[in-house]
């Protein structure tokens, strides 16, 4: 029989709970760590999605020709784009359901699925649907390992040294304007320099000459 006397075990355990807590926010639980080998093929695995990508908006248009349907080019590049922004959002709530590494290892399997299906295609729709296979699998490859990587700070850190390759093989490669404009001038097109040096010859002519 409980009386004024008697504790409340239920309020003790919230009380007991919040302090545990209380203690946790303090202490922290430990960051588990990345293996370095993993970070590096998930790392592979975002260029191989952007690379691909980029492969086939450049080459579309002769993988369509050799199929005899040229018109049929685009599509290449819209099944991609159409696979990874259909499943996109839905990795990160099957990584939470399923966990990451199963997903992600899906993901893979669907990219290297999918671009066999296309390597292989014989005709252009069924390189379409490769095409699509292949970027269910791309959107898992770039959305689960910001899920998966807790340092995020490595993870741009480690995009300085491509940056900065990027800058200097343009600065060094890439010609400037007075490059181009000092190289001989292709047949069939203007030279913007005779037309001034031309209108120089007509005013000291009009003006200066004897009469």
């Amino acid at each position: 029989m409980s009386d004024e006397t008697t504790p409340l075990n239920g309020s003790q355990s919230y009380l007991d709970h919040d302090r545990e807590a209380g203690q946790d926010g303090k202490t922290g639980s430990p960051t588990p760590h990345i293996d370095r080998g993993f970070l590096a093929i998930a790392f592979l695995g975002i260029y191989l999605g952007a690379a691909d990508e980029s492969f086939v908006l450049a080459t579309h248009g002769e993988i369509a020709s050799r199929f005899q349907q040229v018109a049929l080019g685009p599509w290449l590049v819209s099944a991609y784009t159409l696979g990874y922004m259909t499943t996109l959002p839905l990795y990160g709530r099957l990584s939470d359901l399923y966990g990451a590494r199963c997903i992600l290892l899906i993901a893979y399997l669907s990219f290297a699925v999918g671009c066999g299906i296309t390597g292989l295609a014989p005709s252009i729709w069924v390189a379409i649907c490769g095409r699509l296979v292949a970027g269910f699998g791309a959107a898992g490859m770039t959305d689960l390992v910001s899920v998966i990587v807790n340092g995020w700070r490595l993870s741009f850190l480690l995009q300085v040294p491509l940056g900065l390759a990027c800058y200097f093989t343009t600065y060094w490669r890439l010609a400037t304007q007075a490059e181009e404009d000092s190289k001989q001038t292709p047949e069939g097109y203007a030279d913007p320099v005779k037309p001034d040096v031309n209108a120089r010859e007509s005013f000291y002519w009009a003006f200066c000459s004897p009469r």
